[in-house]
């Protein structure tokens, strides 16, 4: 599973998804990896249970899923990039649920990536966090 959640698996599915809409590849960056690391590492005894209140000046997406230790980086990119459906791209907003892990996913002016993953204690789920340079999801500006 290590393997699946690598660095080059985490930009792969990343710059899939940016190149649709023109977005320009992502480059890796240790210190985003180490920043993500410490977070899913600090939450892997609740596994995230209560949403974070995080304000660290950074872009960041978070994915947990219960129960499973087979979820890979690879699985929570493509959870985010599923949001593109209800984002509206003429009016810049959320139409019929979440959009904002979708947007930063795609954020043309992030350039850097640095992304971790943890299996919760007791194996009780799995938890994927990326973190992105510069931040995306600014008001009043577009995702690409």
């Amino acid at each position: 599973m290590k393997r699946l959640s690598s660095p080059e698996f985490y930009l792969k599915y990343h710059d899939a998804i940016r190149e649709h809409v023109g977005s320009p590849a992502l480059k890796w960056d240790p210190e985003l990896e180490k920043h993500a690391r410490n977070f899913v590492n600090a939450h892997s005894v609740d596994c995230l249970a209560r949403k974070p209140s995080i304000s660290s000046g950074i872009g960041w997406n978070i994915a947990r899923n219960w129960g499973n230790d087979t979820f890979v980086g690879g699985h929570a990119v493509v959870k985010w990039a599923l949001q593109h459906e209800n984002y509206d791209h003429v009016t810049n907003s959320c139409v019929g649920g979440e959009c904002h892990a979708y947007t930063q996913l795609v954020w043309k002016q992030s350039t850097r990536l640095g992304c971790a993953r943890v299996t919760c204690h007791n194996h009780s789920g799995t938890l994927v966090r990326c973190n992105y340079e510069p931040p995306g999801n600014i008001p009043g500006q577009r995702p690409y």
